[in-house]
């Protein structure tokens, strides 16, 4: 099969995807009637259907695709319970940690080996299946070691976690206990050994996006995903959980790797991607290989973020050295109107980028507790400002209770990431205007005049619930140029 000529419409595709305007047209959800919001139509993506990014009688990219879906889809429908194996020498011996457990249990092949996952899977004190409770499957940042003191947190909540080990690290010792950065006893290692070995089993792939052509099994993404499911399916089948109240969240790698899995597994009832997101690629920042056409090709989640229908909450950090900010607008404009409860918030001044600031935060929690048992829960964007003059119109959950305060979050300058080391930084900080705009929550809009120097800004509203501040975020407006990233 002969290859395409590629390249040029590659680097034109992404340059649409990040800086193109788009077309907006408004769209009524069909899980509340009546309730108005504005969506974007986000530019289309080569497919490559019949191309294929290896030699002359390799699977084509449409094939291939099929053999990932297919993969997931097994994975949707394989009972895992039989292969949890748990592993008390592993547990923690602090108090408040009795409930959690650490186990095993048997995913997709390699070959003829079949790949074991690690992870911690803790329950509140009082679950079972007479009280069964809602639950979260919980994805890492960096090496993706599995945490035990994230899975805590969510127990303390109510809900019962599972914390994976996505990235194939294992304790090497009885007593290694991983509860958060800076805080673990004992070290982890990236094979099957000891307790844990066992001949026919394997870890995942090594973390990365494969540039060139393989075969779909020897991917880390595949296992990285599919890990994820059958982590679900392990909450699923346990009568301690109620299965229809299970959702997800991922912090950095493990936020990328969520954005993906909503693509595959739509059963989530609702997720949480933190600083991860879709449309890597974006000529703006590119990020992990996804700039290059296989990796767009087989891996860009945006292709299948059409399938993730529950609520969705964008969470970012704004100055973040990793992701970038039309990044993560892009992936909300793409989610708007798929659910009414889908949430960017935008965060500055106060956070960073770890696991361990992710664990610090409430957001997460209220946006379950919102979506679970309709708790209070964030204020949104039904319209999306454009322009300098702002007038958006804005949903108020009915239990909402409270101030809401409209700061209007601007450069003076054209958006530019410059990078620094291996990271990349926005060159400059957005500075912030509090008095420009004014909330009628009676009314439910929001207006005011953007500052004259500014070249682009996003509203950021400004909520406590439980005490804490919380930010529902619009999408970024671009008044003049474009942005652009600086070697």
């Amino acid at each position: 099969m002969k290859k395409l000529f590629i390249f040029s419409f590659v680097i034109l595709t992404l340059l649409l995807t990040s800086c193109a305007k788009v077309t907006v047209e408004e769209k009524i959800p069909e899980k509340e009637p009546g309730l108005q919001i504005q969506t974007f139509d986000m530019p289309e993506k080569e497919q490559y259907e019949n191309y294929t990014f290896g030699k002359e009688g390799d699977k084509t990219v449409a094939e291939q695709r099929q053999e990932i879906k297919d993969g997931m889809d097994l994975a949707i429908s394989t009972k895992v319970t039989p292969s949890i194996k748990y592993y008390p020498e592993y547990k923690s011996d602090r108090e408040g940690y009795e409930y959690i457990d650490a186990i095993t249990f048997d995913c997709l092949k390699i070959a003829e080996n079949t790949v074991r996952t690690f992870a911690y899977l803790g329950f509140p004190e009082g679950a079972s299946k007479d009280n069964p409770v809602p639950a979260v499957v919980l994805v890492t940042g960096g090496n993706g070691y599995p945490s035990m003191d994230w899975v805590k947190i969510w127990n303390d909540r109510g809900y019962a976690a599972i914390c994976v080990s996505y990235n194939g690290y294992f304790p090497k010792a009885p007593g290694t206990v991983y509860y958060k950065e800076r805080d673990i006893t004992g070290s982890f290692v990236h094979e099957l050994t000891g307790d844990f070995y066992e001949e026919g089993f394997r870890r995942v792939p090594t973390q990365i996006f494969k540039p060139k052509y393989d075969e779909v099994e020897n991917h880390w993404q595949y296992h990285a995903v599919s890990q994820l499911i059958f982590a679900h399916n392990v909450m699923i089948e346990d009568e301690r959980v109620d299965s229809k109240n299970i959702g997800v969240s991922g912090i950095a790698w493990g936020g990328l790797t969520v954005t993906s899995l909503i693509g595959y597994d739509n059963r989530f009832s609702f997720a949480i991607p933190i600083y991860g997101h879709a449309y890597l690629g974006d000529e703006i920042r590119s990020t992990s290989n996804f700039e290059k056409p296989y990796v767009d090709a087989l891996w860009a989640a945006e292709r299948n973020l059409d399938n993730a229908t529950m609520p969705i909450l964008w969470m970012a950090y704004s100055n973040d050295p990793c992701f970038a900010i039309p990044q993560h607008v892009n992936s909300y404009k793409h989610s708007l109107g798929q659910n009414p409860k889908n949430t960017l918030s935008l965060i500055g001044a106060g956070w960073s980028h770890s696991n361990n600031s992710a664990f610090a935060k409430i957001d997460p929690l209220v946006f379950a507790d919102w979506v679970t048992f309709g708790k209070a829960g964030y204020v949104t964007f039904l319209t999306q400002p454009e322009g300098r003059e702002v007038d958006c119109k804005i949903n108020i959950p009915e239990n909402f209770e409270g101030e809401i305060q409209a700061h209007i979050c601007y450069l003076t300058s054209p958006m530019e990431y410059v990078k620094q080391g291996d990271n990349y930084y926005l060159k400059e900080r957005f500075k912030t205007k509090k008095t420009a705009l004014t909330v009628d929550t009676e009314n439910g809009t929001l207006k005011g005049t953007v500052p004259e120097d500014a070249k682009g800004y996003y509203v950021n509203l400004k909520f406590d619930v439980e005490g804490q501040s919380l930010y529902s975020s619009s999408i970024y407006v671009e008044i003049e140029d474009a942005s652009k990233t600086v070697e």
